[in-house]
């Protein structure tokens, strides 16, 4: 998403569509089986940890 190049404002807003997602995942599933919200600060190391 970072080298998309885009408007701070539009990776922010689909940041948040993602995270919106996995808020709902997390409510629904084992504690151990939860995933971390997206941080713009660490999008690289999340994306290749999941990849």
């Amino acid at each position: 998403m970072k080298k998309m190049n885009g408007p701070e404002s539009e990776i922010m807003k689909r940041i948040d569509e993602i995270n919106e997602k996995v808020r709902t995942y997390n409510a629904i599933c084992p504690a151990k089986m939860q995933r971390r919200e997206i941080e713009l600060e660490s999008i690289d190391i999340q994306y290749e940890k999941w990849k």
